[in-house]
């Protein structure tokens, strides 16, 4: 009886999504339903440890369950340099990510700032960075909460959809996500929620007496409620609407941790919660009429973090200016903006952009070129040293000359890169059982040609990684649990490479050959 009941009220959603399709205008995809989709839940900033311990405590039911019951293989794999989402979704998405140093830099070719979030910003990158790459991993398909569109034509969005358009056009351009809204049960639980988390929202703030309480629980509510609730009804529709290839990215839990800690009671709800997101997605490709491949996985892990203020109580900005010594040019702390190479240029600025635990500093005076370490030292001879002494500053990398780059210790032990390569390593610059495939991670970092002429990475402190933005949860630099995200698949050759210790170059270049597998016609329902 109750399979009967399931299956009608099954198809009663079916016909009533059906209808609300048709009077939005919403179309269904154009593919042939015999050729497999690709369905990539992406978890942002979910370590393996966490959700490992996570699954083990119960707060991940259902993706235990696909490792118990589903024959799905868990496993971690390293992420790369920086440990940062534009980063690390360029490289599964387009195969190429070497021009991105951190979540916030300069691009030396374009003379501008880019920030991971910035709509015009990301728009441009990909308009230049990737122009030249055929099929990207979402052609044709739905990208959801994602940082690039990554080809996507069904429902896309992501911050490069929200420019050059009007009012009208992007409301025309989003009204699927009026589809879920047009669900009157769906509309009053969005309301109900809203309503009453705010009034507890406001009775804890006044309780405590904290503003700050009150706007960060009201701003993870948005998250919870816009980008990954609705991000994934709106999901589930585009499941319906038989859409080739899926990306959603969850952000909850990366918020969460970023403010309360990567431990915190906190994002093991958050974890709970985006384990039932991740339910009704597998559930809803279990019965969709295009068979799927469901892979999740997260883009990096956090680890343990301490703003970098509360190690001595000075500001990276303080500290900069510090070392700069007398007749110093103005440092400016920023996360972006929108001024050209000509007007970066008219002042003498030191430009400081953090993004978690990792940070990169430019001089104005040097630009677009980046200055070597003998450039800096002859015009700023404290600066490096002043830095290194910091207990908030791991490590510094700085270019030797125009062929090598260093890494350098506050302990002397260092390391010189050359041609994307480690050329030799003095002491123990990185103290990990890791060291090897950190200390090569850095070279090919080393070459990005947007670069800072200074790049800071967090150091250690209280057994807390010291992060340039103000979170207790970091990640961005090649350390601990913030490199080690997770992936769950049931493919066989991602499985033979996550035994095989692979990094995510190799691991994305197969979820890539996944969708143009998947493009020729081959139907297998269970293929989930």
């Amino acid at each position: 009886m109750v399979p009967l009941i399931r299956a009608f009220w099954q198809r009663l959603l079916y016909a009533t999504l059906k209808l609300r399709l048709l009077t939005l205008h919403v179309k269904e995809s154009p593919v042939p339903t015999n050729t497999p989709g690709l369905i990539i839940v992406q978890i942002d900033g979910l370590g393996y440890e966490v959700l490992q311990e996570a699954m083990r405590r119960g707060y991940a039911p259902f993706l235990r369950s696909l490792v118990k019951g589903e024959g799905y293989t868990f496993g971690e794999y390293f992420c790369g340099v920086p440990s940062i989402t534009p980063a690390v979704e360029a490289e599964l998405i387009y195969g190429k990510s070497d021009g991105i140093p951190a979540y916030s830099w300069f691009h030396r070719g374009l003379g501008r700032f880019i920030r991971g979030d910035q709509a015009q910003q990301v728009k441009l990158l990909e308009d230049t960075m990737f122009a030249h790459i055929k099929n990207p991993l979402l052609t044709g398909g739905s990208c959801l909460a994602g940082a690039y569109s990554g080809g996507a034509t069904m429902t896309n969005i992501s911050p490069d959809t929200q420019t050059g358009q009007s009012s009208l056009e992007r409301l025309a351009r989003y009204r699927i996500l009026f589809v879920p809204l047009l669900n009157p049960f769906r509309f009053w639980r969005i309301l109900l929620v809203l309503s009453g988390s705010t009034i507890a929202m406001a009775i804890r703030a006044t309780t405590n007496r904290s503003k700050a309480l009150f706007w960060d629980e009201f701003w993870t509510l948005m998250i919870r409620l816009f980008l990954c609730d609705l991000a994934t009804t709106v999901a589930i529709v585009d499941l319906w609407r038989k859409t080739p290839v899926l990306f959603i990215n969850l952000s909850l839990v990366d918020k969460v941790s970023h403010t309360h800690g990567i431990r915190h009671p906190l994002v093991l709800r958050a974890i709970r919660l985006t384990d039932l997101y991740c339910k009704k997605l597998f559930d809803t490709a279990t019965v969709a009429a295009r068979p799927y491949k469901f892979l999740i996985l997260s883009d990096h892990g956090q680890s343990p973090g301490i703003p970098f203020e509360n190690v001595t109580g000075e500001t990276l900005a303080a500290l900069v200016s510090r070392g700069l010594g007398t007749d110093r040019p103005k440092v400016i702390q920023t996360y972006g903006n929108d001024l050209s190479l000509v007007e970066n240029k008219a002042h003498d600025s030191v430009y400081a952009l953090p993004s978690s635990s990792i940070a990169h500093l430019y001089f104005s005076r040097f630009l677009p070129k980046q200055a070597s370490r003998e450039t800096i030292d002859r015009h700023f001879p404290a600066l490096i040293q002043t830095l290194l002494t910091h207990p908030g500053i791991g490590w510094i990398m700085v270019k030797k000359n125009d062929r090598a780059t260093e890494l350098l210790t506050s302990s002397s032990d260092s390391a010189v890169f050359a041609n994307g390569k480690v050329r030799t390593v003095h002491g123990k610059p990185v103290d990990d059982p890791q060291a090897d495939m950190l200390l090569s991670s850095l070279a090919r970092l080393s070459q990005c040609p947007n670069n800072g002429d200074l790049i800071l990475f967090g150091g250690q402190h209280n057994d807390a990684w010291a992060s340039f933005e103000p979170y207790w949860g970091t990640h961005g630099s090649f350390t601990g649990e913030m490199v080690r995200p997770f992936l769950l698949t049931n493919d066989p050759k991602l499985r033979t490479l996550l035994a095989n210790g692979a990094t995510h170059r190799d691991l994305f270049k197969r979820i890539r050959e996944m969708r143009r597998k998947n493009n020729s016609p081959v139907a297998d329902k269970k293929s989930i």
